[in-house]
């Protein structure tokens, strides 16, 4: 199982390239699962006054809702976690797993550079790759357009 970090700066299109390698990645056969981390406190994924809101209210640790969809938990564990952690926890094996944030840690990382600015972790053993429209001559990985994304897929699935 890879996971790979997909790094920049906040409305660097982290989000829309993990979006749009997830199919490309499916159609290689990949089973992929997505991690987005923040900073942000008392997030909920559900609404207050229905069921799995009263039962987190109650203290149940682990909330399950399943429909003819599938099936969503939500997990209530105070503290701080590192990625390593979070992976542990999955509850499936998976080939990709795309993680937005958790960037400061060891994993290997692809980050977007936005136009105007520099890469952050050009210096970084654990950098994969860069993303962005300029040309990154001083590069000492592979660099992508945002939209090669069968080029990044097919890094990723090697």
């Amino acid at each position: 199982m890879k996971v790979i970090c997909i790094a920049g700066p906040a409305k660097s299109g982290k989000t829309l390239l993990i979006e749009r390698l997830i199919p490309e990645l499916n159609r290689r056969g990949l089973r992929v699962a997505t991690i987005k981390h923040t900073h942000h406190r008392n997030v909920s994924l559900d609404i207050p006054g229905k069921d799995t809101y009263r039962y987190r209210q109650a203290g149940a640790e682990i909330i399950v809702l399943a429909s003819p969809d599938g099936f969503s938990i939500l997990t209530e564990k105070a503290g701080t976690f590192g990625l390593e952690e979070v992976v542990s926890a999955l509850p499936e094996k998976l080939d990709v797993i795309l993680v937005e944030g958790f960037k400061q840690e060891g994993f290997p990382k692809i980050e977007i550079v936005p136009d105007d600015m520099d890469p952050l972790f050009v210096n970084d053993p654990s950098l994969l790759a860069l993303v962005s429209s300029n040309t990154l001559p001083a590069a000492k990985v592979p660099c992508f357009k945002p939209t090669d994304i069968v080029g990044i897929a097919e890094l990723l699935a090697t």
